[in-house]
């Protein structure tokens, strides 16, 4: 089975910004290769499939990739110690509920690419505007918390990639048996 695979590029305040879509981990290799030729910044790859990280590094060997990275069947990313709190890559159904930019009420239901304590990264078919607040439904708990959009990323499968800013920390929103280190001390 070929995996698709995300490329992401880290920059040295610890954000990151996809770069590209891929199939393939030898295309992957390739192509995180030329990225990396044009600037000094880390890389690392998203498997879409097993949700693995693969950090990149052209010095290190050959293909530039090392282990992937894990956390108890979350991925984490590089360098998670330069964010406010750590990033876990988890796929996590939500519910998202807000107004349209045509002023309709919405709801939604979709799913997290990643989350933090600070907030999340998911993908939605409503459109959104920049600064626009949502509310969202963690249906296994019925949990809900008030976030705000931060940034859009590349469109995948149709679906907009937004980033969410939460109102306040709220690490218990995400179902992860042991809290990272830089969210313990975020807990209400």
């Amino acid at each position: 089975m070929k995996h698709e695979f995300d490329l992401f590029e880290k920059f040295p305040d610890g954000s990151s910004l996809w770069r590209d879509s891929v199939p393939g981990l030898e295309t992957t290799c390739l192509r995180l290769q030329e990225l990396a030729q044009r600037s000094e910044n880390q890389f690392y790859a998203l498997n879409l499939t097993t949700r693995e990280v693969l950090a990149f590094n052209s010095e290190r060997d050959v293909h530039g990739f090392c282990a992937p990275l894990n956390n108890q069947g979350a991925s984490k990313a590089i360098d998670a110690e330069r964010r406010r709190s750590e990033r876990l890559l988890l796929d996590v159904p939500l519910v998202v509920r807000g107004e349209s930019p045509e002023s309709k009420p919405f709801q939604e239901k979709t799913f997290t690419i990643s989350v933090s304590a600070h907030g999340t990264l998911l993908v939605l078919a409503t459109k959104v505007a920049l600064g626009q607040t949502l509310l969202l439904r963690n249906p296994h708990c019925q949990d809900e918390v008030v976030g705000r959009v931060i940034r859009f990323g590349i469109p995948y499968g149709g679906l907009a990639r937004v980033g969410i800013d939460f109102a306040q920390p709220a690490p218990e929103f995400w179902p992860v048996e042991s809290l990272p280190g830089s969210w313990r001390s975020l807990r209400r």
